[in-house]
């Protein structure tokens, strides 16, 4: 249902809706450059590149956490094991 949404969105046009159509939001007047232009300018350029500074800190932090977090339970898992052992 979705995909079919955004094909019909995409390609077809709702004509109740022409705001929502790919034709009327970039400065071009052929459908495919339209559409390089879109995703070229608004979601490469002011998209991916304007985050991806964000994702690459972010998944840092989130991947040292997690490393943190394994290794001391892993020893704490250990630990406990050889107390367990010894009695």
């Amino acid at each position: 249902m979705l995909l079919e949404l955004a094909v019909q969105l995409a390609f077809i046009g709702i004509s109740t809706r022409p705001e929502l159509h790919i034709s009327s939001l970039g400065e071009d007047p052929y459908f495919w450059e339209n559409w390089k232009s879109i995703l070229w300018n608004s979601i490469f350029l002011r998209g991916i590149v304007e985050w991806s500074g964000y994702a690459v800190i972010g998944g840092l932090i989130i991947g040292f956490l997690i490393s943190f977090i394994y290794i001391h339970f892993e020893k704490f898992l250990k630990l406990r094991n050889m107390r367990n052992e010894n009695f």
